[in-house]
């Protein structure tokens, strides 16, 4: 097998080629784009994941419609139902809120998974914008969505 060896501040290291090709690989720039004629898996407005060679699918792609992997579009398809099922369960129990991030006194609050607790946690903001989805006026209402949806949280969260 080949070696190299390399003198760095007079000592000697010798590297075996899979540490060579290691190395190249980490300082290869990656990128996220599609490839034409590469096989991708596209994911359809009615959750429908099929299998297809890329050929000039670049709104697909910009639009969060292609995937490397079945997992990854099945991933992301069972988030977006997850987070419709969230959002209907809101709408039907007149749980809707619409943040005034103008009023600095006015309390919003999120929900959150604590790692170390294993449960959905209620936090109270103000003024704070987190990147949430969803957004309530008050702790209960929380409460509400974190006890009637709890699996479609858990799936939209990513949490395993």
């Amino acid at each position: 097998m080949k070696k190299i060896k390399l003198t760095i501040d007079g000592k000697e290291v010798f590297l075996s080629q899979e540490s060579i090709e290691a190395i190249q690989n980490l300082a290869q720039k990656k990128e996220y784009n599609y490839k034409n004629w590469e096989e991708y898996y596209w994911l359809d407005s009615c959750g429908y994941i099929d299998i297809s060679i890329s050929i000039n699918n670049d709104g697909t792609f910009s639009q969060g419609g292609l995937f490397r992997t079945k997992q990854e579009a099945e991933q992301e398809r069972d988030k977006r139902q997850a987070k419709h099922n969230i959002k209907k369960y809101i709408i039907e129990n007149g749980l809707e809120f619409e943040p005034n991030w103008g009023e600095g006194g006015e309390k919003k609050y999120v929900i959150y998974y604590d790692y170390t607790y294993k449960k959905f946690i209620i936090n109270c903001h103000f003024e704070s914008k987190y990147f949430q989805p969803f957004f309530f006026k008050s702790r209960e209402d929380a409460q509400q969505v974190i006890d009637n949806c709890e699996k479609d949280l858990l799936v939209l969260g990513g949490i395993k």
